[in-house]
Parts: C-alpha cells; sequence; structure tokens
C-alpha cells in the first residue's frame, strides 16, 4: 500500500519528512567523529540536524555519512543504517545569546535503498498518530 498523508498540507514535498527530535528510539551523528548534532528531522530524501558548532565548510554540497542507530519495538530487527549524502545547507539560527546551526543533509539516491525499513517504520508511526511530519 503507498504512504498517504493525512491533509494536503505536505503534498508538494517529494519525500515527507518525519519530526523525529522528540524520539529517543532514533539518534543519528553526521560522521563518525562528530555527537553534537541532534537529528530533528528524517525522510526518504534526507535529513535535518541541529548544531552548536558550525564545523563544516562553507562550501556546499560537502559529502558525510550519516549513521543511525534504532531501539525499542518498533525497529526491532532493523540494523544500524550508514547513509551516504550531501550538506546542502547549514544555516545559523540565533536563540536569545545562543547560536544553533541547521544542518541539512540530501541522501545521494543509492542511500535511500537503505534507508527504506526506517522509513516504512515512520510511515507506519504516522498513521498511527505516534509522529508528526515536518
Amino acid at each position: 500500500m503507498a504512504f498517504k498523508y493525512k491533509s494536503d498540507l505536505h503534498l508538494n514535498r517529494q519525500y515527507p519528512r518525519f519530526k523525529v527530535s522528540n524520539w529517543n528510539q532514533i539518534e543519528g551523528n553526521i560522521d563518525r567523529n562528530r555527537s553534537n548534532e541532534q537529528l530533528i528531522m528524517i525522510g526518504n530524501g534526507g535529513c535535518g540536524f541541529y548544531g552548536f558548532q558550525p564545523g563544516f565548510p562553507s562550501k556546499f554540497p560537502h559529502r558525510v555519512f550519516c549513521q543511525f542507530s534504532l531501539r525499542g519495538e518498533e525497529f526491532k530487527g532493523i540494523p544500524p543504517i550508514t547513509a551516504q549524502g550531501n550538506i546542502i545547507y547549514s544555516t545559523p539560527i540565533s536563540l536569545g545569546s545562543i547560536k544553533v546551526y541547521f544542518h541539512g543533509v540530501e541522501f545521494i539516491p543509492s542511500a535511500r535503498i537503505k534507508l527504506r525499513p526506517l522509513i516504512s517504520v515512520l510511515e507506519k508511526l504516522y498513521q498511527l498518530n505516534r509522529i508528526e511530519l515536518t
């Protein structure tokens, strides 16, 4: 069965993006030596992370490896996933005296196949009203 949106709010997107910032069952990192980013959203087309350091070259796109570790009954049987992608933008956001950076990653086409088991679970959780689209 094809994935169906609950509303037409997100119909203009090629790939739905799921808000996972409040889900501790999914942990994501950009490159293995970096651990200060927080995964915010993920979809078959890419993902988004917040971090406190710019840490990436100002020239885009910048190739990275995103690692996703999955916990919980929903993700049972799905091993950790490494997906290659490009950071296509990094936007500074000021929150009072604190500056954070939002890094937007676009997955390369071959990575989308690896992500399919994770995205399938997120689609089911969305249909059950357990997560939201962003």
